[in-house]
C-alpha cells in the first residue's frame, strides 16, 4: 500500500529550504497565538471577575464584559485590514514581515512591564492585541508564502495534484506522471522556454 504522506510530502530538493523555513514561519506564528489565546482571555476573565464591568449604565460580568470586547474586536480588525492594505502597497513583502515582527516584538516587550498589575487600559488592549496578532501575521504569511513561490513552480505543482487525484489511478501512476511534468518542466527551463501560466 502507498504511503499516503509520501505524496503529501512530494518537496523537490530543491524547494526543501523554502518549504522548511515557511513550516518553521507558520508553526510559530499559530503556537504563538495559542500561547496568547488562554492569556488574554485569562487576564481579562481574571480581572474583571470580582468587581465586573461597568460601560454607562450598564454593570455586565466579566463574561459578558468578554462578549463586549470581541465586538470591538471586529472594529480592531477592520483597522488593521485598512493599515495592512496601505503598508503593503507601499513596502516589500519581506519589509511587510520584519515591519509586523518587530511591532508585535516591541507590543511584548511592553506588556512583559505592565502584565504582572495589569490596569483596566492594559487588560483590554492586550486582549484586542491577542486577536490583531492572529489576523495580521497569519495575512503577513500568506502574503509572504505567495511572493516566495514563482507562478510556473506554482502551475507546476497543480498539475501534478491534479494527477493525484485522478479517480481510479494509483498512485505508482499519478506519481510517474508528476515526474514525467517536472522532467518537462525542468527540461523547458533549461532551453529557455515557459509554458504559459493558467488561471
Amino acid at each position: 500500500m502507498a504511503n499516503p504522506f509520501k505524496e503529501i510530502m512530494n518537496i523537490r530538493k530543491e524547494e526543501l529550504p523554502l518549504a522548511l523555513l515557511m513550516y518553521a514561519y507558520f508553526f510559530l506564528v499559530i503556537t504563538s497565538f495559542w500561547i496568547l489565546k488562554p492569556l488574554k482571555k485569562g487576564l481579562f476573565i481574571t480581572f474583571y471577575d470580582q468587581s465586573g464591568f461597568t460601560l454607562l449604565d450598564w454593570h455586565l460580568r466579566a463574561s459578558q464584559a468578554e462578549l463586549l470586547a470581541k465586538i470591538l474586536n471586529m472594529f480592531v480588525a477592520f483597522l488593521a485590514v485598512v493599515v495592512f492594505s496601505i503598508l503593503a502597497r507601499r513596502f516589500r513583502r519581506q519589509q511587510l514581515t520584519i515591519i509586523f515582527c518587530m511591532f508585535f516584538m516591541a507590543c511584548y516587550v511592553l506588556y512583559s512591564f505592565v502584565i504582572n498589575q495589569p490596569n483596566g487600559l492594559a487588560v483590554w488592549s492586550f486582549y484586542l492585541f491577542g486577536d490583531l496578532f492572529s489576523t495580521l501575521m497569519v495575512a503577513t504569511f500568506f502574503v509572504f508564502l505567495n511572493d516566495s513561490v514563482t507562478p510556473s513552480a506554482a502551475f507546476l505543482h497543480k498539475l501534478c495534484h491534479d494527477a493525484l487525484r485522478v479517480k481510479g489511478r494509483s498512485a505508482r501512476a499519478a506519481s510517474d506522471d508528476c515526474a514525467r511534468v517536472r522532467g518537462f518542466y525542468r527540461f523547458s527551463h533549461s532551453v529557455g522556454w515557459q509554458p504559459a501560466e493558467h488561471g
